[in-house]
């Protein structure tokens, strides 16, 4: 994290004098505006605040909604599981250290003392799902974010990472370890999907998490992106599989003339020739850019890429006219949550020794586009290959491509064999090779 002495995300670090009284631990404070989301029970429904006892990481991915706040570490990816620490307590009252939010104390490493409950136990949490564990040592969670359980996660690409120690040693209860993680199954990790219609619906134990990060399985009433600016997109599955028929899909629609900041949440309509073709709603307004992002109902797929082009005209709620122009592009669509009135079904599992019911959940398949943008075919086979990859050995059966910032190798294979193919020819012209010297003259006597 690059130095800023503006910050306000961090402040008050504590000096441990004496270990006696205060444990041999490293410790730092975070005031509650310096995480993303805030406490738990203090911010808005759709987001989720820390509590005493989770594993936090710091988010330095710019254009991250989290950028440059602490956030909930998670094993479901290397790249969420660089634990920072974990909070111990949380002190939502003012403090002359922190200013009037309040602070978290979290300890980096050493002993800590955690509240009853802070620790999962795969059995009580289904959640927490994973193996070769115990009681303890404690894993970060790929199911859930911040949380720490007794089993390793097992999925592939999940990064097995030991956080935390029991030793109690009062007032402790354990050590923050924070080992390197590594990822499960190995350094490549493939799955196979082939077989596997796109808008395809399973049914999977409901709550236990993890299954989410498979390729191209997700939850109904998850959101997809459309936009190759913002990276891989599911068009394949929108457009060929058919999911947008069944989708709300938000379509970013550019105008001739600047919208109003006063729009938002407005109803936008479209007539061609006296008849209404069009009904959406405007999520967001750039005034500057003269877009509006409108949200349409699945009722609407059909009529969106015939009538949502240049010149056409959409009227407001307000009795404002606006022209489009050819700039627009689809955004994103969400597929349809499951009603409260589906029958869900159960399944009873036997767990120590007692039948528990728990109800099934459903998945839809939804996978990526093979390329960003191209919604022509599919992410059919999914590959992790990691920057840096060690292999004991390789056969290439066609070409071997290589290359760095200075030079490029198109074809290995045929650059040895020519290679080769001079050396030969270089060795017959000079004779060949011999294991031992003849003198030009003949033979010394």
């Amino acid at each position: 994290m690059p130095l800023n002495n503006n910050s306000s995300n961090l402040s008050g670090n504590m000096n441990i004098q004496s270990i006696t009284s205060s444990g041999a631990r490293l410790l730092m404070t975070v005031p509650l505006s310096g995480f993303s989301g805030g406490v738990i029970g203090t911010c808005p429904d759709k987001c989720h605040g820390i509590t005493a006892g989770n594993a936090i990481r710091y988010d330095n991915t710019v254009g991250s909604v989290s950028y440059g706040k602490y956030i909930k570490a998670q094993a479901d990816a290397p790249a969420n599981s660089e634990v920072v620490g974990i909070i111990e307590s949380v002190n939502v009252a003012g403090d002359p250290l922190v200013g009037d939010d309040g602070y978290a104390t979290i300890v980096l490493a050493g002993q800590i003392n955690l509240a009853d409950g802070a620790l999962y136990d795969s059995y009580e949490h289904p959640g927490s799902t994973g193996s070769a564990g115990g009681n303890d040592v404690y894993f970060l969670s790929a199911a859930t974010g911040g949380i720490m359980q007794n089993l390793a996660p097992t999925e592939p690409t999940n990064v097995i990472k030991p956080i935390y120690q029991v030793a109690p040693d009062s007032p402790w209860t354990g050590q923050v370890v924070n080992y390197i993680g590594y990822q499960a199954g190995g350094q490549l990790v493939a799955e196979d999907t082939q077989d596997v219609p796109v808008g395809s619906v399973r049914e999977m134990i409901d709550g236990l998490g993890g299954s989410e990060s498979r390729e191209g399985w997700r939850s109904m009433g998850s959101e997809f992106n459309l936009d190759a600016d913002l990276g891989d997109t599911h068009g394949y599955a929108y457009q060929t599989g058919g999911l947008g028929k069944i989708s709300e899909t938000v379509i970013r629609c550019y105008f001739k003339t600047a919208p109003t900041a006063s729009m938002v949440n407005q109803i936008f309509k479209m007539r061609v020739d006296g008849k209404l073709k069009l009904t959406g709603k405007a999520l967001n307004i750039n005034v500057a850019n003269k877009y509006v992002d409108i949200q349409f109902q699945a009722s609407e797929y059909t009529n969106l890429e015939t009538y949502i082009i240049d010149g056409n005209y959409f009227t407001t709620a307000s009795g404002e006219l606006l022209q489009l122009t050819t700039n627009s592009k689809y955004i994103s669509f969400t597929l349809p949550k499951v009603s409260s009135n589906t029958s869900k079904k159960d399944i009873t599992l036997v767990m120590n020794g007692k039948d528990i019911v728990k109800q099934l959940s459903y998945m839809c398949y939804c996978p990526r586009d093979l390329n960003p943008g191209d919604w022509t075919s599919s992410r059919k086979v999914a590959l992790s290959v990691p920057e840096d990859l060690t292999i004991k050995k390789v056969t290439v059966n066609d070409t071997l491509k290589i290359e760095n910032t200075i030079y490029q190798v198109t074809d290995l294979v045929r650059n040895i064999k020519e290679l080769n193919d001079h050396m030969d020819t270089l060795t017959k012209r000079t004779g060949g090779s011999s294991d031992t010297f003849t003198s030009a003259y003949g033979s010394d006597k």
